[in-house]
């Protein structure tokens, strides 16, 4: 008996090969068919960047039921997959960034079930903690970031420091600088210097949603 038909709107893709540093490109065509023989197009992938192990989502504009679905390597590329995620009714659920404070108030770090809030250690390899652990339901979390560009000379060198203090970084070396070979810029570097730093104190400061409570006697 074949399949029944199914919308799907979501698909994961989960390459086994690529880094970071050097990602493998792959040409994907997603299609569908009601035939399992003839194939229709959902959506061409060129040239995209994958990760070994990293799961990429793509949205797919489909509103017909198909019977079968599939991935096909186009313009004669080769895939080396690990997983793929076909999807359908999704559901978004916001969650609500915390402090490290009031995350390590939450009990039962390990407990499942919808994910409502999420910490961010920001260090130089930020590190993202959720709470509760997504049940089986949850298997797709979208967030925005922000990747350092590799040093030129060696992709494996880069400064110890947080990607957000890099500017107050260089402008504070250049004010050092001034102070011996050009006295007279010291004044305009160390404001330069200033005003980056607070902008990068700033942007590294985590906002969340003061609360408090009043407790009688």
């Amino acid at each position: 008996m074949p399949p029944a038909p199914q919308i799907i709107t979501f698909v994961g893709i989960q390459s086994n090969s690529g880094t970071v540093v050097t990602p493998t490109e792959y040409n994907i065509a997603i299609q569908a068919s009601n035939d399992n023989v003839t194939w229709f197009d959902l959506r061409l992938l060129v040239n995209e960047p994958f990760v070994k192990g990293v799961n990429r989502w793509f949205n797919l504009d489909n509103i017909l039921p198909f019977q079968y679905y599939r991935i096909q390597a186009a313009n004669n590329s080769v895939l080396d997959i690990q997983e793929i995620y076909f999807n359908n009714t999704v559901i978004d659920n916001v969650m609500t960034e915390v402090s490290r404070y009031e995350y390590l108030q939450y009990p039962r770090k390990n407990i499942l079930g919808r994910p409502t809030i999420y910490y961010v250690d920001y260090q130089i390899v930020p590190k993202i903690s959720i709470w509760q652990n997504p049940s089986l339901n949850y298997n797709c979390m979208f967030y925005s970031a922000q990747q350092v560009i590799q040093t030129v000379t060696n992709p494996t060198q880069s400064i110890d420091v947080v990607s957000a203090f890099y500017q107050p970084l260089v402008f504070g070396l250049a004010k050092n600088l001034a102070q011996k070979y050009a006295p007279d810029k010291v004044e305009m570097m160390n404001a330069d210097y200033e005003q980056a730093l607070q902008t990068a104190i700033v942007k590294n400061t985590v906002e969340v949603p003061f609360s408090f409570g009043v407790y009688s006697s």
